[in-house]
């Protein structure tokens, strides 16, 4: 009877210990969602520079879609600050969610109360946008070391894909 109690009790600790989120899994849809956010973030710079090199005077639009961007950026990061956090994976969440908080403020600086964005806020949110490029670069640095901690920790590869051009 010992015996049988025994085993069940191991059974039912591995099965609570492998019950947690998959690592890898993890480590995917984090760095899904930083790959979605970098790519929002070129198609929102762009714009900026086709506004800012424009000069037509009208920058609602630009307002506009910086609203909309901060507002998939916003919800970019709800997901991510919802995912269930493995076993020594917080830090690896934490830098991801500061990156795209990053993106986020810089994407606010566009915002303007009734989509009036005069040219004074736009020089002002141009500057705090290149000002955040080095930033990102940094936090960018922050993700691939607690990227790699944790790949190590869990036994898994981090493998990096290069794009092409770079």
């Amino acid at each position: 009877m010992r015996k049988l109690i025994g085993i069940l009790l191991l059974f039912l600790v591995f099965a609570l210990i492998s019950c947690g989120p998959d690592p890898v899994k993890y480590n995917d849809d984090l760095i899904g969602s930083l790959n979605s956010a970098d790519s929002e973030y070129e198609r929102f710079y762009s714009m900026v520079k086709q506004y800012y090199n424009n000069e037509t005077g009208d920058l609602s639009g630009l307002s506009k879609g910086a609203r909309d961007a901060a507002k998939v950026m916003g919800d970019r990061l709800e997901r991510m600050k919802g995912l269930e956090i493995p076993s020594d994976g917080e830090e690896f969440k934490k830098a991801s969610v500061a990156y795209v908080e990053l993106i986020k403020k810089s994407m606010d600086g566009f915002v303007a109360e009734r989509d009036k964005l005069s040219k004074d806020q736009l020089e002002k949110a141009v500057e705090q946008l290149d000002a955040m490029e080095g930033l990102l670069d940094k936090q960018n640095d922050q993700i691939d070391k607690v990227q790699k901690a944790f790949a190590d920790k869990k036994g898994f590869q981090v493998i990096e894909f290069q794009k092409e051009g770079k």
